[in-house]
């Protein structure tokens, strides 16, 4: 199919850029003229991808784009992953404005500005037109109905993601977590008989085992679209989202929105290592690469 470059990503963006912040636009060819469909994004303190969720184009729309106010920050990680936060009293206070574009033929684009003190934006920065990634770009195919683009990621990610929730959950703000006490709450791991933590034998596994195990443990036939389908039963929670989200998703967006619900193996062992715990951040960290 031929683009109609009246109603492509360039020309949505070009057209969003010009209006407030927090809308979703569409655009429809008919005929010899362009339709035109804007509507507001709902706050939603999750993230900007949130504000997307269950929201679709109307029908024969070829193009959307949306737009977002937040803050830039280094080093993301866990909820801060995901792109056009709102919550600039959270994060620091929002400082740029970022517009996204997606259409039916594969284009991807977008542009980030800087705010001012004033709330004007200045110039599109360097590079920012380059094709993005990430769960907003997944949930703006979504509306149009298409599938995210790429892959989900690998399942050792889940297994990891679930092993480092439950380290932030259990251990962290302790003084000085173990190794043992780490490495015995990975989903492979036995839990010690009462009173002797690292294991079944007493001796918590090396980081190569833990490795293996979480190898191991991702290729037991579980998939990311059976996951995503026991969330839209309810039988698997997913962070942060409903059943009826999990069903608008498809797997690849679902993959990527569980993994960065969670906190990373990095996160974590700095963490640990705030703590005091730097024997258990490093084998942390030493998991994290034989698995990279």
């Amino acid at each position: 199919m031929t683009p109609d470059r009246r109603a492509d990503a360039p020309t949505a963006l070009g057209i969003v850029r010009d209006l407030d912040p927090y809308v979703l636009l569409a655009l429809t060819s008919l005929g010899d003229e362009v339709e035109v469909a804007v509507r507001p994004l709902p706050h939603d303190h999750r993230c900007g991808a949130a504000m997307l969720l269950r929201l679709d184009a109307p029908p024969g729309a070829s193009t959307v784009a949306a737009s977002f106010v937040g803050a830039t920050t280094s080093g993301r990680d866990h909820h801060d992953a995901r792109e056009g936060d709102q919550e600039g009293d959270r994060k620091g206070d929002p400082d740029h404005r970022i517009d996204v574009a997606v259409d039916r033929w594969g284009t991807i684009t977008s542009a980030v500005r800087p705010l001012g003190d004033d709330g004007t934006t200045g110039d599109v920065e360097p590079g920012s037109g380059a094709a993005p990634e990430g769960l907003v770009i997944d949930a703006l195919h979504r509306t149009l109905g298409l599938p995210s683009p790429g892959g989900p990621p690998a399942l050792t990610e889940l297994v990891t993601a679930m092993w480092m929730t439950c380290v932030g959950t259990r251990l962290l703000g302790r003084p000085a977590p173990t190794w043992a006490s780490v490495a015995e709450l990975h989903p492979a791991v036995d839990p010690p008989p009462l009173g002797r933590p690292g294991g079944r034998s007493g001796i918590p596994p090396s980081p190569e085992a833990l490795a293996a195990a979480t190898r191991r443990v991702a290729a037991d036939g579980t998939t990311w679209e059976r996951l995503r389908l026991a969330t839209v039963a309810g039988r698997f929670p997913a962070p942060d989202l409903t059943p009826e989200e999990a069903e608008w998703m498809d797997h690849t967006m679902y993959a990527r929105w569980y993994v960065q619900s969670c906190p990373t193996a990095a996160s974590v062992a700095r963490r640990l290592r705030a703590a005091g715990a730097g024997e258990a951040a490093s084998r942390v960290e030493h998991v994290a690469r034989l698995l990279a």
